[in-house]
């Protein structure tokens, strides 16, 4: 698949956790949001991410870790776990 269709499912995926916050897997989630930090950011460092993407797709990106971070141990937004 191709870093646009990683852009739109993150998308997808937020709005289906505004929606219905109690209703969402936890763990499908955690990993489709290192999947999609992983094929959009590529080899390009967390910033150079940031520098690069768009506002929309940085703030559902952003809203999904946040909903993350508050239920489980998080690393730090944009990086991987190690």
């Amino acid at each position: 698949m191709r870093p646009e269709s990683f852009r739109q499912l993150i998308g997808h995926l937020h709005r289906r956790i505004e929606r219905n916050p109690d209703e969402v897997e936890l763990d499908l989630v955690k990993n489709l949001y290192f999947l999609v930090i992983r094929t959009v950011r590529g080899a390009k460092s967390n910033q150079q991410m940031h520098g690069a993407e768009s506002a929309e797709f940085l703030k559902f990106l952003y809203e999904t870790y946040k909903y993350l971070i508050a239920r489980t141990s998080m690393p730090l937004f944009g990086d991987m776990p190690v």
